[in-house]
């Protein structure tokens, strides 16, 4: 019998070939999920529009209620757990080897956008609202470490937006170590 993964409007059966494992099905195919790149522009939309709406009318009632973009983060979290899931099942990958290249794909533009973002707070601090010339706090920003924004009052790194990486890399952190478990 062949599982059927069903994403969205459409579902994928896998061969009926059992010597063909999973994972080579998955990569062998060249599978990519149409889905779950449609569902993430749908994400990537709803954010756009609620912060766009609350930039240009702010926060005051709207014709239709925007806040519901929010809930794109909330379908990027759980997108980021399914592909993660997704392209591991079945491969032999060491936590190691998962959480670095996890590293490889965020933390250079992450750090490269961050330092930025800190030299230009720094040539002129009187420019930023909500972030601060603080070292320290620069340097929890690109390690990924929740720290207490005092300008912002919230758990903000230099990087605004950089808050739903925090907690993606916590996600990472818990999934490499859910890779020891047989």
């Amino acid at each position: 019998i062949a599982p059927d993964i069903c994403i969205g409007a459409g579902s994928l059966s896998m061969p009926q070939d059992h010597s063909l494992s999973l994972l080579n099905w998955r990569t062998g195919a060249g599978l990519r999920l149409n889905s779950i790149q449609y569902l993430r522009a749908v994400a990537a939309t709803a954010v756009v529009v609620y912060h766009a709406a609350n930039s240009l009318l702010g926060q005051k009632a709207h014709l239709i209620n925007l806040d519901y973009g929010t809930y794109g983060v909330d379908i990027f979290f759980v997108v980021s757990g399914f592909v993660m899931y997704y392209t591991t099942f079945g491969t032999a990958i060491r936590p190691g080897t998962f959480f670095v290249k996890r590293l490889i794909r965020i933390f250079p533009l992450y750090f490269i956008l961050s330092t930025a973002m800190f030299a230009m707070v720094l040539l002129s601090p009187s420019s930023f609202n909500h972030e601060s010339p603080d070292f320290l706090a620069y340097f929890e920003s690109i390690f990924f470490i929740p720290h207490w924004n005092p300008l912002a009052h919230d758990l903000q790194p230099i990087i605004g937006q950089g808050w739903t990486l925090n907690n993606e890399m916590f996600f990472y952190v818990l999934f490499a170590a859910s890779l020891y478990v047989p």
